[in-house]
């Protein structure tokens, strides 16, 4: 891949990545009882206010970039993974419309953003191998967690990102649980990156990531970047890697024991709105409606899985449990063949962020960070045989 197609390429993914971490919840939020006092700095406005323009942008550099090629050549790489991803969303098309014509209508957007992504990445996976696309990957979400990291560090030095009367963090987004998935993932990256790549830079950016990760109070969060780290541990080969992740995981986990008493992790005794509460309300729904669902999602949103279950019946969730059990297998599977950063980094993430969708919903969200990485996983998950360079 030449130097100006690698450039338009990392350009691509950090701007899908900024679309995504600021996207537009404005209304939202104005729209809030609870969280109406929250304010953003004049800068994080302008990005969730303009997020919608800047994917436009960086899908109009994604076809830039592979326009010529699919003037040559229409064939993308095969890519099962993704073939069965977007069987399900045209059944959750069909099933929605059925019964609730907006929300159909937020999946056909959904579908096609979904394609556009998809058709940009196979292509360039096609044409020249997956091998660069995946160090160059490996870069953008190097620089998208720093840029978030900064942002929101500075935003929260400005006073910025609480709510009147509540001590958590709020951040850049309306619910502390959505900022701490956010900043974990960030976090993780940017570790990772400078374990395993030598990034020794990251090193100020994760201490900022962290602290703010610790601050949200969000419980979900830790066990998604905790459960990642521990992966990062085990599987990795280099010693000194294992020697400093040990270390590492033990200074984390002893300042976690300090503060777990904090204000921020505090839910109070008695509180109404628990997981298990919410369970057995998202259980009590699925029975009304096991084999079809309702339709579109509604009640609480404490497990993804369970999220698909309600809307769209158990079978459907049955087939989007395997579809993401067989991706944990293909990046295990991988990271012992190719032995490559991403695989190994693909691995570790896709394990936190499916253990982590226990407790939240985001995974059935149509738009948002960690929704994003799973499409990016699925799509990059191709035979590496078949993804040979065609292309200079």
């Amino acid at each position: 891949m030449s130097k100006y197609k690698s450039i338009l390429l990392v350009i691509f993914y950090f701007l899908l990545f900024v679309s995504m971490g600021f996207k537009n919840d404005l209304n939202d939020l104005r729209n809030s009882l609870y969280f109406s006092t929250l304010e953003y700095p004049i800068y994080v406005e302008f990005l969730k206010k303009n997020s919608l323009y800047v994917f436009i942008l960086s899908i109009l550099i994604g076809f830039i970039l592979v326009l010529d090629l699919y003037l040559n050549n229409l064939k993308i790489i095969y890519n099962k993974y993704a073939f069965l991803f977007f069987f399900l969303l045209i059944f959750f098309i069909f099933r929605s419309f059925y019964v609730d014509y907006e929300f159909g209508l937020k999946l056909v957007q959904s579908f096609f953003i979904y394609l556009s992504i998809f058709l940009i990445i196979s292509k360039i996976i096609y044409a020249y191998g997956i091998s660069d696309n995946n160090k160059i990957f490996l870069l953008s979400i190097n620089f998208f967690s720093i840029f978030y990291s900064v942002i929101c560090f500075v935003s929260y030095l400005s006073g910025y990102g609480f709510v009147e009367g509540n001590i958590r963090y709020f951040g850049v987004t309306i619910h502390p649980n959505y900022m701490g998935v956010n900043l974990a993932i960030c976090s993780f990256i940017l570790l990772f990156n400078m374990v395993v790549l030598n990034f020794k830079y990251n090193f100020l950016f994760l201490l900022f990531a962290l602290y703010l990760l610790l601050l949200t109070g969000s419980r979900n969060s830790l066990v998604l970047f905790s459960i990642s780290l521990v992966l990062l541990c085990l599987y990795n080969k280099n010693y000194w890697i294992k020697f400093f992740s040990v270390i590492f995981i033990s200074v984390f986990s002893f300042y976690l024991y300090l503060i777990k008493d904090s204000d921020q992790f505090d839910r109070g005794i008695g509180g109404q709105n628990t997981r298990a509460e919410a369970w057995y309300n998202m259980i009590e729904m699925i029975e009304k409606n096991p084999l079809l669902g309702f339709g579109y999602f509604q009640g609480d949103s404490e497990n993804s899985y369970m999220r698909v279950a309600i809307a769209f019946g158990l079978p459907v969730a049955l087939l989007f449990v395997f579809l993401l059990i067989t991706l944990v297998f293909y990046y295990n599977k991988q990271k012992k063949l190719d032995k490559s950063n991403y695989s190994l980094l693909g691995f570790c993430l896709l394990f936190g962020i499916l253990s982590s969708a226990f407790f939240e919903g985001f995974l059935m969200d149509i738009w948002s960070l960690p929704k994003v990485f799973l499409l990016i996983l699925i799509f990059l998950a191709v035979n590496r045989v078949n993804s040979q360079i065609r292309y200079n």
